[in-house]
């Protein structure tokens, strides 16, 4: 059986929402399919050894910062000899890059986590440039593929097409017995019988802990026994902590 390799290209694979899906994905991965990954990150990168664990290669592309750029000479060497049918970007900086460096004819797929404006403008100028060369676009959500990617008046004839991809959660690996439920909130100190709020996602501004944190506070005032817990790590965990 032939099979097809695919290239997944991403920012790092630390632990946040898209690189998690990656993992999903890879360990369910169909045998038709070949896939690596690069990441243009070092470091910190713990989703690696659970990609490995997987069976799939990953490519450390060496830098420290996604706009240091030392990744692209590596990459472009790993696009020309890899023999990748495709190449699946999941990070918009990378992935406007990588439409530069990929070579004629070679097929581009992208996946949208979230919305443009939460970018950098040169990102998003760069993505808006290159968006032609993508075969195809998926978006996670249909609010992503509503405000990531209106093209620009003068390239909606070059528009890649895009669709919606929905990615559900291994229903398996999450506990949900009223067992599980008592002893969370035994360990969280959370009283059975209240309202409680959860939010997982990484201390970044683009999360806006902070909307959530005032609507809480707003609703404290009249249902009392509400609380709220926040589970992550980031750049802004402690302005989050602040503000809680």
């Amino acid at each position: 059986m032939t099979r097809t390799r695919v290239l997944w290209l991403v920012a790092g694979l630390r632990r946040g929402g898209a690189e998690r899906l990656l993992c999903g994905m890879a360990e369910r991965i169909d045998a038709r399919f070949d896939v690596e990954v690069a990441h243009v990150l070092s470091g910190d990168n713990p989703l690696a050894a659970r990609l490995e664990a997987a069976g799939v290669v990953v490519h450390d592309l060496g830098g420290p910062r996604t706009a240091s750029l030392r990744w692209l000479r590596p990459l472009r060497a790993l696009v020309a000899s890899g023999g990748y049918d495709i190449v699946h970007t999941h990070s918009p900086a990378p992935a406007a890059l990588a439409r530069l460096l990929a070579p004629r004819g070679a097929v581009l797929v992208h996946t949208e986590h979230s919305p443009w404006r939460q970018h950098h403008l040169a990102t998003r100028v760069a993505n808006a440039l290159t968006y032609p060369r993508n075969r195809r676009v998926l978006a996670v959500s249909g609010a992503v593929a509503d405000r990531a990617t209106r093209p620009l008046p003068g390239l909606r004839a070059w528009w890649p097409p895009v669709a919606v991809a929905y990615h559900g959660s291994d229903q398996r690996t999450i506990a949900t017995s009223p067992q599980t439920r008592r002893a969370a909130r035994e360990l969280l100190d959370v009283d059975p019988a209240a309202p409680l709020v959860g939010s997982v996602a990484n201390f970044e501004a683009k999360k806006d802990h902070e909307t959530l944190l005032r609507a809480v506070a707003e609703l404290h005032v009249s249902i009392p026994a509400l609380r709220c817990v926040l589970v992550g790590a980031g750049p802004r965990e402690a302005a989050v902590g602040a503000l809680v």
